[in-house]
């Protein structure tokens, strides 16, 4: 038992696209006999993956929720990223940089 009041507890499975279509298979027999059945209201899960067709077919179960790379939440937070690490530039050149930096990321962290 959790005591209430506590925030949610938050797993990840990252890169699914990464793993052989019978672990992909594997994992998502595991979420939806085990996981949506069974798992507290307090464990979330969260999936990424890069839109592979073999995994997108398979998160179909839930409440999928996608984030492209491309939404400009995503952007704004590699945005905010850089302009936190990127200290050692003047204002100016700081601002253009964090602008050419976003854009070649292309809202991926993988490249932030």
């Amino acid at each position: 038992n959790r005591a209430s009041g506590l925030p949610p507890v938050l797993v990840v499975l990252d890169a699914l696209d990464e793993c052989g279509r019978e672990q992909v298979n594997a994992l998502v027999k595991i979420v939806r006999e085990v996981w949506i059945s069974a798992a507290p209201t307090w464990l979330r899960l969260v999936v990424t993956t890069c839109p592979e067709p073999f995994v997108q077919t398979k998160l179909t179960y839930g409440s999928p929720r996608v984030i492209a790379s491309e939404d400009r939440r995503n952007i704004a937070d590699i945005r905010a990223f850089f302009e936190h690490v990127i200290t050692w530039l003047s204002a100016g050149d700081k601002a253009k940089a964090v602008d050419v930096l976003a854009e070649q990321s292309e809202g991926l962290f993988l490249y932030a």
